[in-house]
């Protein structure tokens, strides 16, 4: 329950940094899926690209 919640947290900061300056949501994803869910970089970034589709 907690991941799940710490997830749509991360989702909803990226997405609205995203969208008020314009930068790409993995910028803001990949450091936080690293630091709060102890994502190694390979799965961060992986998750991230996922994410993009």
């Amino acid at each position: 329950m907690t991941t799940i919640l710490v997830s749509l947290i991360i989702g909803g900061t990226a997405g609205l940094l995203a969208g008020m300056f314009g930068i790409g949501g993995g910028i803001v994803i990949v450091p936080m899926l690293m630091a709060f869910l102890k994502f190694p970089q390979s799965k961060a970034v992986g998750t991230s690209l996922g994410f993009d589709l």
